[in-house]
């Protein structure tokens, strides 16, 4: 979560209005790389 956005996302999260983007492994393992605020995104994992 981006530094000083946590509250910010915390109550779009409890309205609704965050969705993330994650991507699974065939075993099962999930890790989010993106989040959405209205669709729009907030934070993008980089690349490694």
């Amino acid at each position: 979560m981006p530094q000083g956005e946590g509250l910010k996302l915390e109550q779009a999260r409890n309205q609704q209005k965050l969705r993330i983007v994650a991507a699974v492994l065939p075993s099962g393992r999930a890790a989010i790389k993106r989040l959405l605020l209205d669709g729009e995104a907030v934070y993008e994992e980089p690349l490694y």
